[in-house]
């Protein structure tokens, strides 16, 4: 299950949850990485539905392939994150995907910052092998002020990944909110 598909299972569980609600069965909505139940939610892949059978009795439904998965053919369908309703799923489905674009904005930042880096470097190599420790000209000053600008752009960049940073770390927190 890639992200994209996420949302989509995460839809069929609502559908299912709601119609195991309406025949007056108890059901929760869970998240989790059938695969690997003991990872974070950075790693949650997939969502489905466990229905109280009986008292204290869950069965968990894999709402995506449309079949029941007992305690003994995958006990990770009875671990992770428990949803009440479709309300508190979807709230955590929006910051899922504010967290993931967020990721994807820092992503280009930090890619942009490198190029950056790299472009500062190479004006800053050209400079001093040309122009420092040598008689003023003006084709020096013009090389320096593009060393400074350069100079400038990177630390904006970097002032733009720091805030944007502290974005995805507000996201976290509130994910981490909501899942506890």
């Amino acid at each position: 299950y890639s992200k994209e598909d996420f949302f989509v299972c995460g839809d069929m569980a609502i559908d299912v949850w709601n119609l195991i609600k309406t025949k007056g069965i108890n059901a929760k909505i869970i998240i989790g990485n059938i695969d690997n139940p003991d990872t974070n939610f950075t790693e949650y892949n997939h969502a489905w539905v466990l229905a109280e059978v009986e008292p204290f009795t869950w069965l968990a439904l894999e709402t995506t392939g449309g079949y029941i998965v007992y305690n003994e053919t995958n006990p990770n369908y009875y671990k992770g994150y428990f949803f009440d309703n479709p309300s508190e799923f979807k709230k955590y489905l929006d910051l899922k995907k504010k967290y993931n674009a967020q990721i994807n904005r820092i992503d280009e930042l930090e890619n942009e910052y490198n190029i950056c880096v790299d472009e500062y470097e190479k004006l800053r190599m050209a400079y001093n092998e040309n122009y420092a420790g040598k008689q003023v000209s003006n084709e020096g000053l013009e090389a320096r002020d593009k060393v400074v600008e350069k100079l400038g752009e990177c630390k904006t960049l970097n002032s733009k990944v720091l805030e944007e940073s502290l974005i995805l770390t507000n996201i976290i927190s509130e994910i981490n909110g909501l899942l506890t």
